[in-house]
């Protein structure tokens, strides 16, 4: 869970459009963690044993509340801003797998935000 791990980027916490800020002291709220911060760690994941990731959805999530699951995507299309870009996701998956790390990407189809 990106959210949940470690905040690499504390600049993309708060993005301008999307609906739910940062708030660490709301359990169900957003705790600021991003793609940057997988990245910073990738070097501990593997020195763990770990052979994949696997991130919850990190597509677009602009929703009111309980947003930083990932699982009520409102755009397939892109990497949400409060977790990075598509380009440091593919940076991400590049790192990844010089490590020997595979990357999943839980995405179900059928949790999609309105």
């Amino acid at each position: 869970m990106p959210d949940r791990f470690a905040n690499g980027d504390p600049a993309n916490d708060n993005m301008p459009g999307m609906t739910e800020k940062a708030d660490r002291k709301a359990p169900y709220g957003r705790h600021g963690g991003d793609i940057q911060g997988i990245i910073d760690h990738l070097d501990y994941i593997a020195g763990l044993g770990a052979t994949a990731l696997w991130l919850n959805p990190v597509l677009e999530n602009n929703q009111e509340h309980s947003s930083y699951h990932g699982y009520s995507i409102t755009d397939f299309y892109r990497i949400d801003p409060r977790l990075g870009t598509n380009e440091l996701f593919s940076g991400m998956v590049e790192a990844s797998h010089k490590l020997g790390l595979k990357v999943i990407m839980d995405m179900v189809m059928n949790h999609c935000g309105s």
